[in-house]
């Protein structure tokens, strides 16, 4: 960062915390006591949490074909025994286009 002073520009500097020697520029270490500045410290960002809860609630895109797309494979295989139920056999795999889990009829 650069602050405008007058008609120059002043280069941004960081107070060192062990000596409170102003250090000018991007150095890492302090000048007079060779110590480690410590970087400014931003607002926390989500929690690992908060995350997945958003991840969750995002809806899965669709594939270019109009099938259904399954979050995991234990959901894709829970479809797959409920429509065997019915009489169709199903098999779950995995689909790069869309990350997840599409039904296929098996063979034979």
């Amino acid at each position: 960062m650069f602050y405008i002073v007058g008609l120059f520009v002043k280069p941004s500097s960081r107070k060192c915390d062990a000596c409170d020697a102003e250090n000018i520029g991007f150095r890492n270490r302090c000048i007079k006591c060779n110590n480690k500045l410590g970087n400014k410290k931003f607002g926390k960002g989500q929690s690992k949490k908060a995350k997945a809860r958003e991840n969750r609630k995002k809806v899965r895109e669709q594939c270019n074909v109009n099938k259904r797309s399954y979050k995991t494979r234990r959901e894709a295989n829970l479809a797959a025994k409920a429509m065997f139920e019915k009489g169709r056999g199903l098999k779950s795999y995995w689909c790069k286009g869309c990350n997840g889990y599409h039904l296929t009829k098996q063979k034979g």
